[in-house]
């Protein structure tokens, strides 16, 4: 009965563990499943806060300052939102079921620093993501609609997903020191590669060759420049064979059709300004110009869409630019929406992990995977918020939040203790 002994004194370990677990491994998929063990996580958490809110005071203030951030940003989201009499129904469901989980990230941080995630938990989570990610992608593309998505989530948010995946898996294949685990995470990231181009999300494919490029230049300076170059040569021949895929090829030379035409009009009603990247543009127009009418407050969360449809004819813009409830740009949403202060607030987010593990010197020499995860996941959420908005979509907030908080956690470990690398016995 040893084993229920251990049980007991390490249920804490065990359930977390086995919910992050499942929340990685359903999150793209099974999206439903993955939420639900999202929900149980931040209960655990928050039970795990209330009882050691004295650990809230040790922190670095590198680390208080982006728990701040997040306060700040739900905050004047909350201000934004009720000053300017938003929608009741849809807004008010953008905060309390979507960008309030950015809150549980200090809390989920506590937990995961406390009980330790092990590198075998992370991993093999990862790529049975990207597995199942990969069945129902085959099962979307070339069974069903032709463009695979999530179980009850779209297309760009599932590749965004998996785009943050396949650089896990890149990283841990170059960083690790054991064979097989570099064999299967590179298998693991090619599979993670087609499903992304199986999404068709060209935002996601954009930022994929600048990530490749991230990559290289943080794990590759240590090798001798011959290494360099072949590597270097190795990655860019994966993004050229990305490139000339039929899929891909095809909606890049449609893109760029469209932008031609699109750019020689300038007839308000052009059927150019309706196709997917004609609506883009004409959204980002409006965007800007709601932002220009109010810079501080924006027009609260939800309330784009009312804002350009109600301004159509100052803003000399097509009706398509009111036909989504966001402007398919995370930047220009939230200056449309939550003002000047709501952008900078956006910006720390994303960008304040990042410092934090430029900061904690002792990354680099402990714990470089880490920190390079860290880089390669904020940067992506940075380059998709070019073509999307991944912090208003559910799916891809619960996937930032757990990630960032694993990885933050893992960051602020003390020297001596587990680390992610992965050893040779």
């Amino acid at each position: 009965m040893n084993w229920l002994t251990n049980l007991r004194d390490n249920w804490l370990t065990v359930v977390t563990n086995l919910l992050l677990a499942l929340c990685i491994i359903t999150l793209p998929a099974y999206t439903d499943t993955g939420k639900n063990a999202f929900y149980l996580l931040t209960l655990l958490s928050l039970y795990y806060l209330f009882t050691h809110l004295h650990q809230l005071k040790q922190l670095d203030k590198v680390l208080k300052f982006f728990f701040a951030v997040i306060v700040f940003y739900f905050l004047w989201t909350l201000l934004t939102y009720y000053i300017n009499g938003s929608p009741p129904g849809r807004g008010k469901g953008f905060i309390w079921s979507r960008q309030v989980f950015l809150l549980f990230i200090p809390s989920l941080y506590l937990l995961f620093r406390a009980v330790k995630i092990p590198f075998y938990v992370i991993w093999p989570s990862v790529l049975l993501s990207v597995i199942l990610a990969a069945y129902v992608g085959y099962q979307d593309t070339l069974v069903g609609i032709g463009r695979a998505k999530g179980g009850t989530i779209h297309s760009i948010l599932f590749g965004s997903i998996l785009l943050c995946e396949a650089f896990y898996l890149l990283v841990v294949a170059i960083k690790s020191k054991v064979l097989w685990v570099k064999l299967i995470s590179l298998a693991g990231f090619s599979l993670a590669t087609l499903v992304v181009i199986w999404s068709q999300s060209r935002g996601v494919w954009a930022a994929y060759p600048v990530l490749l490029l991230i990559v290289a230049a943080m794990v590759l300076k240590r090798y001798r420049l011959g290494v360099r170059f072949v590597s270097l040569g190795l990655l860019l021949g994966i993004v050229a064979m990305s490139w000339v895929h039929p899929m891909v090829k095809e909606r890049i030379n449609t893109t760029a059709k469209s932008l031609d035409v699109y750019l020689a009009q300038d007839d308000v009603n052009h059927w150019s300004r309706q196709t997917s990247l004609g609506t883009r543009l004409e959204m980002w127009r409006a965007g800007w110009q709601i932002f220009l009418e109010n810079p501080v407050f924006g027009v609260g969360i939800g309330a784009y869409d009312a804002a350009a449809e109600e301004g159509q004819e100052r803003f000399n813009v097509n009706r398509s630019a009111y036909s989504h409830y966001h402007p398919h740009n995370q930047y220009i949403s939230d200056l449309s929406t939550k003002g000047l202060p709501g952008f900078i607030l956006l910006l720390c987010l994303l960008a304040w992990p990042v410092i934090y593990a430029f900061v904690r010197k002792h990354v680099w020499r402990d714990n470089q995977l880490a920190a390079t995860i860290t880089y390669v996941t904020c940067l992506a959420y940075a380059i998709f918020g070019l073509s999307d908005v991944p912090l208003e979509g559910k799916a891809t907030i619960v996937f930032y939040v757990v990630f960032i908080a694993w990885l933050l956690s893992e960051l602020d470990r003390n020297r001596g203790e587990e680390r992610l690398e992965v050893k040779a016995e």
